[in-house]
């Protein structure tokens, strides 16, 4: 069934719906990492100090290189919300949300059920007056017959003939539509429940204790 199918994609919805609502319920952890790199050098030329004890040089050199320079940091912090509305109400509408999805994958099951037997009622109504019109086909064919025989020896009339003529052809006409009837009504029964293996039931077999119209739930 098209439509119910259609309807059951709700259910994996609300599923994702509430594992979205108990994800705003948990813990945030969160991880950091930092890694850089660093070249540094530093010259110094004709440089002049004195000293005391040394007396005084001019064109000093003072170098100073540092060719590689890594630094690495990382860290991981953790954290809990014990009092955050914002949150609370987005959890509480996810919720609502998925309750939602639910009620409308119950509604199309229960809508289902009903289509069903609708359907399912539609095609036994349709063979019991289809057996009903083959049965008066019969009985009308013989009665027909029986006209044109009394017509034959004078007994009746020959618009007697031509009546049960007429109903005859009524009659026929009402077992072609009754047939075609049948067969959409079994076409729409496969769209629903799928492919109806072997024959159809003739009849309804109901139980003998039916239970009470007090509990639906039964129904």
């Amino acid at each position: 069934d098209k439509t119910y199918l259609a309807a059951s994609t709700a259910k994996d919805s609300a599923v994702a719906l509430r594992a979205q609502a108990n994800s705003f319920g948990k813990p945030q952890v969160m991880a950091n990492a930092t890694l850089a790199g660093a070249q540094h050098a530093t010259k110094v030329s004709g440089a002049q100090f004195s000293q005391a004890q040394m007396g005084q040089m001019n064109g000093a050199n003072f170098n100073t290189d540092i060719t590689t320079g890594l630094m690495s940091q990382w860290g991981l912090s953790a954290k809990y919300s014990v009092f955050n509305p914002a949150r609370h109400a987005q959890q509480l509408q996810l919720n609502i949300a998925a309750d939602g999805l639910d009620l409308q994958q119950l509604e199309a099951e229960q809508a289902l059920i009903v289509r069903t037997s609708q359907k399912y009622f539609a095609v036994h109504l349709a063979q019991q007056k289809l057996r009903l019109l083959a049965a008066q086909l019969t009985a009308v064919e013989k009665m027909a017959e029986e006209a044109k025989y009394r017509f034959s020896i004078g007994n009746r009339p020959i618009t007697e003939v031509h009546e049960a003529q007429a109903q005859l052809a009524q009659i026929q006409a009402d077992h072609i539509a009754a047939q075609s009837d049948l067969q959409l009504k079994l076409q729409a029964l496969t769209q629903v429940i799928g492919p109806i293996t072997g024959s159809f039931a003739d009849s309804l077999e109901l139980p003998k204790n039916l239970p009470t119209l007090d509990n639906q739930s039964v129904w």
